[in-house]
């Protein structure tokens, strides 16, 4: 493999891999939040502007193939070992409804650094999302019986993570359940202890709630084993206690307008809720970005100078943007046609929205001078910084569980909100909006 370009050994005290960008930064807030400067890596061959405590690197791999997953994931190790001193957490962020290349990751990230241990907790309590018996729930229904099975994109069709680790990954794994974990000190240290001498690598843990992962992040506190931690937001929550800094006093970005612009390209039925709830309010206009054109050239640029109008339409008269994507049932099924005319699967159809939606975006915010931005749906919020030519993102703090805010390395700085699709409750769009116009408050739980 070639030297790996970009952050060089800038020593960092934490390093976390994401497979996509929501998760990135809902993961990263984590530390900031608690006074650890932390960037996100959007482009794997940029330098760190800065010293950095936490560097979230951005692998947006979750759609691509095993192999190519696989390859970024390996670049992204290759960075962390040419440091003069490993980070003290080295964090594999997955999505905690199971999506991506997740056992080929872990893999590649075993190979590179041989820990005694991957301990792999993916529940986020605050997110109703839990792990019993090696089962996913969301909101107390099986993963696969929720909305991210028909996500069109990467559904998830399997609750059972040792069902998928076993057609994912070469390694072998143990389950520790709640029972164990919640029981005996003593049997359970003397049970991992069995693992590591049995050659186990893989700890799949239980938790239903963040007591659960407190616990979960406490067990290794000793330093007995060389540990990588793998999970969602919640784990990292738990594990801030164990990296130095003081509670964080970062306010909200300031800004020289109120003026938002919030993009929704996640089909996600929680996020399509809360788009209709937010296009009820006052002082915002909605602007629907037509899926089927936009998978043509012709269409595209018919679609760029149209939704470009509207918007600037909408910010003389002092409104709010919100720019979304065309998402009933009826247009992902006439999207997907259209693309097998096209000779597009399903993935290169998402993906060519996304990215329409993404320039729309960005289109919009250099020709009105837009610097609140509020995006949701990972495909659709990498997008949009790409094409504003943004190469970090920097993490504040969250004004919700999994919602964080943080500020743009572009122009002048653009101050932004993202959200995973399946996040919050109906108003959340709503508050996040106001964070910027003065009526949300941040939290800095």
């Amino acid at each position: 493999m070639e030297k790996a370009e970009g952050i060089g050994c800038v020593l960092v005290k934490v390093a976390i891999i994401a497979d996509d960008l929501t998760g990135a930064n809902d993961t990263g807030v984590q530390f900031s939040r608690k006074g650890l400067s932390t960037t996100v890596l959007l482009d794997l061959k940029i330098q760190i502007s800065s010293k950095q405590d936490v560097v979230v690197f951005d692998t947006d791999s979750r759609s691509l193939s095993k192999q190519e997953a696989v390859e970024r994931v390996d670049r992204v190790c290759d960075y962390i070992k040419q440091q003069e001193v490993l980070p003290e957490i080295i964090y594999k962020k997955i999505d905690s409804t199971l999506r991506g290349n997740i056992g080929g990751e872990w893999d590649a990230i075993y190979r590179a650094f041989q820990p005694d241990f991957i301990v792999i907790a993916p529940s986020y309590p605050k997110m109703a999302r839990i792990m019993k018996n090696g089962s996913m729930f969301v909101n107390g229904s099986l993963l696969h019986e929720t909305a991210t099975s028909k996500d069109p994109k990467n559904p998830s069709t399997n609750s059972s993570l040792p069902e998928l680790l076993r057609g994912q990954s070469e390694k072998p794994f143990a389950l520790l359940t709640t029972e164990l974990l919640r029981g005996d000190r003593e049997r359970l240290t003397e049970r991992i202890k069995q693992l590591y001498e049995a050659g186990i690598p893989y700890l799949l843990f239980d938790a239903e709630t963040d007591e659960d992962l407190a616990n979960i992040a406490g067990l290794f506190r000793g330093g007995d084993y060389h540990v990588i931690w793998s999970g969602s937001a919640g784990l990292a929550n738990a594990l801030t206690t164990q990296v130095s800094a003081m509670e964080s006093n970062k306010a909200h970005p300031s800004t020289d307008s109120d003026l938002v612009m919030v993009v929704v390209g996640s089909v996600n039925a929680a996020s399509r809720r809360q788009l209709d709830y937010l296009l009820q309010q006052e002082n915002v206009i909605g602007i629907e970005l037509n899926s089927l054109l936009a998978l043509t050239e012709e269409g595209r640029m018919t679609e760029y100078e149209r939704v470009s109008y509207l918007a600037l339409q909408a910010v003389l008269d002092k409104q709010h943007v919100v720019l979304y994507s065309s998402a009933g049932p009826a247009t992902i099924l006439s999207a997907r046609r259209q693309g097998r005319e096209h000779g597009m699967d399903a993935n290169q159809v998402s993906n060519t929205i996304s990215d329409a939606l993404g320039k729309a975006a960005a289109r919009i915010i250099k020709q009105c001078g837009v610097s609140n931005l509020v995006l949701t749906g990972g495909d659709t919020a990498k997008q949009v910084c790409l094409h504003l030519g943004a190469g970090e993102f920097e993490l504040i703090t969250e004004i919700e569980a999994g919602v964080p805010v943080g500020r743009l390395s572009v122009h002048k700085g653009i101050n932004v909100i993202t959200k995973a699709g399946g996040f919050g409750g109906d108003e959340v769009l709503q508050r996040a909006l106001e964070t910027f116009t003065g009526g949300g408050r941040q939290s800095n739980r």
